[in-house]
């Protein structure tokens, strides 16, 4: 096809060639939209804070069983803080994931956690029982970041020797014990937004 012929064949189909280009050009459009789109809200999310972190043994727990039980008192605290002090944000890992996960499938991102730590105000660590945990490491950045730090354990030996003596080496860091999920919960309602004031002042 020569240059005379193309030019013919372009007039007769002038129509059908400018639609092709104008959807071509919407459809390199939509793309970049939807990559930009995606990383901006990638970013807002990435860089959203939190007034809370709680942290809780997940992996560790025996089963399923105690997995959701353990998962519904923890959903009910968040529950009772949002209620105490409305718009709360809460970040805590078990409350994203339905099912326990084993050790070497449990999508615990650890520089995703240490970010989320580093953008939230204040930390709760929940330990129910004597297990060794990621927990533990997310107390250890807690400390390391000078966030205030409320533990609540049933027995404070339940703690590794170094979270045990923190209270005594940092004015913002706490240990409370109680008995029992219900006492957990009481404690959490008595409190409310006050649990810091209560608690660390």
């Amino acid at each position: 096809m020569n240059f005379s012929s193309a030019m013919d064949w372009l007039k007769v189909n002038k129509k059908w060639f400018l639609s092709g280009i104008g959807l071509l050009m919407l459809t390199t459009l939509l793309t970049v939209l939807r990559s930009v789109g995606y990383r901006v809200w990638k970013e807002l999310i990435y860089f959203r804070s939190y007034d809370f972190y709680i942290s809780t043994p997940v992996v560790s727990l025996v089963n399923q069983k105690e997995f959701a039980k353990h998962k519904k008192t923890i959903e009910e605290i968040i529950a009772i803080l949002k209620q105490s002090k409305s718009n709360s944000r809460i970040f805590s890992f078990i409350s994203e994931i339905s099912i326990l996960p084993t050790s070497g499938a449990s999508n615990y991102n650890i520089k995703k956690i240490y970010s989320t730590l580093r953008r939230s105000k204040k930390y709760i660590g929940i330990f129910p029982s004597n297990v060794m945990s990621g927990a533990h490491c997310e107390a250890g950045f807690a400390l390391a970041l000078g966030k205030p730090s409320l533990f609540f354990v049933k027995d404070i030996n339940d703690l590794p020797t170094i979270l045990r003596k923190a209270p005594s080496v940092y004015s913002f860091v706490t240990i409370q014990i109680y008995d029992n999920d219900e006492d957990l919960k009481r404690i959490f309602k008595e409190s409310g937004k006050d649990l810091f004031i209560k608690y660390l002042s």
